[in-house]
């Protein structure tokens, strides 16, 4: 256990060394409370516990059967547990890998967290120290996993739709020397007023208006574009409907005037849910830009 402990600390320790963002760490990031729990297909799930959110978080891991140092990260839209409603109709990540065989047919070990209460935007709320999803991130999840799936030099993407897009796409942005590449359909928060009142927003999500602004995509693009001039490791793609069709061209307009290299498609016109049949296309973006 104490080797255990000491392993997760000097994981925390990396990442922060390299991240452009800086977090302080007091005490371990997290307790692994249950698991592993073999879910069939693969599928192995841990609940961990942290200083960064409220309550119990879920992780599922998927390995393929070939060894991989490539690690996909599909970040989630709704929280779990709860809004069984939104799960039903969006439907699930983990499911669509699983049914399609993507993590063999990319060559991926899939990682899926989950955030309890919250809507995950994976930022930072101002002033709420158990809301901190982009922390949760960076020093649980990473550490945890790098730790659990014991691999050497691990080439970290992200993928995702709605908020997970923009979670993709702003934790890509705001730590390019983490992530290596990320594929973004749908992405949400582009062009949206602060709405701190509305629970799904992200305004809600960054407690203040000052926080919502330094967690603009624009914002993001403008700061770290030299990381992301040359070679292309951002995909943006839609899209379901007109507004997010919207977004994803104001994105495009984003990137181009920062000079940020991408792949881009409007090819995936399906429905906003995880089963649409986008996947497929943003998984083989995220393989064109392989080293």
């Amino acid at each position: 256990m104490k080797r255990t402990i000491l392993n997760v600390f000097i994981a925390i320790m990396g990442v922060l060394a390299s991240t452009s963002t800086s977090y302080s760490i007091d005490t371990p990031a997290y307790e692994v409370t249950r698991g592993p729990v073999y879910e069939g297909n693969g599928v192995v799930t841990y609940f961990l516990s942290s200083s960064y959110l409220s309550g119990e978080s879920r992780i599922q891991v998927l390995r393929p059967k070939e060894k991989t140092n490539r690690i996909l990260y599909l970040l989630p839209v709704t929280p779990w547990p709860g809004f069984e409603e939104k799960w039903d109709r969006l439907g699930s990540g983990m499911t669509e890998i699983v049914k399609h065989d993507f993590q063999n047919r990319f060559g991926y070990t899939v990682v899926v967290p989950d955030f309890p209460e919250h809507m995950p935007w994976f930022v930072d709320y101002d002033e709420n120290s158990r809301r901190q999803h982009e922390s949760y991130m960076m020093n649980v999840l990473i550490p945890f996993t790098d730790s659990f799936l014991d691999i050497k030099n691990p080439v970290r993407d992200l993928a995702g739709f709605s908020k997970g897009g923009f979670g993709s796409l702003s934790l890509l942005l705001r730590h390019p020397g983490i992530f290596h590449a990320a594929s973004a359909w749908d992405s949400g928060g582009v062009l949206k007023p602060y709405e701190p009142e509305k629970t799904t927003s992200l305004g809600n999500a960054a407690g203040s208006k000052t926080r919502f602004e330094h967690y603009q995509l624009d914002a993001s693009i403008k700061k770290n574009a030299a990381h992301f001039r040359g070679r292309k490791r951002i995909a943006i793609s839609g899209y379901s409907n007109d507004a997010f069709l919207q977004r994803l061209r104001t994105l495009r307009d984003f990137l181009d005037t920062e000079q940020v290299s991408y792949l881009y498609s409007e090819s995936a016109h399906v429905p906003h849910r995880w089963y649409g049949g986008w996947m497929k296309q943003a998984l083989e973006s995220l393989q064109q830009m392989q080293d």
